[in-house]
């Protein structure tokens, strides 16, 4: 896949502890969203899509990529995820249709009952 067909982009948490993007994923193209993540950090995640996409959550250790979440084709998710080393990971969403996908996605730091705990808002 060419560079031309993917699209990255750096989480970056607002003041709520939320990372939302809406946008499109070229037809054989993917949309990854990449961050650094505390251990033991607890994240809602979901996403909609026009199109059935594949997605994963993975990280890098060495020259393996671990992956704790792997989809298949699906037009829609919700989940909770919850990190279990402090590292880099990301989220990521293959369009292997011949169509551009329309993409709204959504992560949430869960943090205590009374809503995100300021102690780990992650900001970058």
């Amino acid at each position: 896949m060419s560079s031309a067909h993917a699209n990255l982009l750096t989480l970056k948490w607002n003041e709520q502890g939320e990372f939302r993007h809406q946008g499109q994923i070229k037809a054989g193209g993917i949309l990854e969203v990449c961050g650094k993540l505390p251990n033991g950090l607890r994240i809602d995640w979901d996403f909609k899509s026009d199109q059935a996409l594949e997605a994963n959550i993975h990280f890098h250790l060495g020259k393996k990529v671990k992956l704790p979440v792997k989809l298949a084709a699906k037009s829609e998710w919700k989940d909770r995820f919850e990190t279990k080393l402090a590292q880099d990971y990301c989220w990521m969403w293959s369009n292997r249709s011949d169509q551009v996908a329309e993409i709204s996605l959504s992560l949430t730091q869960v943090g205590s009952e009374s809503g995100v705990d300021k102690a780990v808002l992650i900001k970058r």
